[in-house]
């Protein structure tokens, strides 16, 4: 079974995807992270992310906070973080590059 993370993030209003999907953009754990970004509170949304090796998006779980997950962002553009590669980062035992799908929640 695949692992999955609510989180929270808003719509980029000028992109897509290579697809045509929508582009998800400030995903935090926390909405006020996004409030802090300049996100006004109508706009941020409950997001679903799910392990899945055909999504769009890569995460990072760091090895010393296996719950979480960070540094959401597009495939393409995910190894930019790391400044000797992701791969390095992993083989130093740092933490987990997880591929992202990502489903848009209701909120109740």
């Amino acid at each position: 079974m695949s692992r999955t993370w609510l989180m929270f993030g808003a719509k980029s209003e000028a992109a897509t995807t290579e697809n045509g999907a929508v582009l998800y953009k400030h995903i935090w754990e926390n909405p006020r992270a996004l409030a802090m970004s300049g996100v006004p509170s109508d706009k941020i949304l409950q997001l679903e992310l799910q392990e899945n090796p055909e999504g769009e998006y890569m995460g990072w779980i760091p090895e010393d906070r296996p719950e979480s997950l960070n540094m959401v962002q597009l495939k393409k553009i995910f190894a930019v973080q790391f400044p000797y590669g992701v791969k390095a980062a992993m083989e130093a035992g740092q933490g987990e590059a997880v591929p992202l799908s990502i489903v848009e929640k209701v909120l109740a």
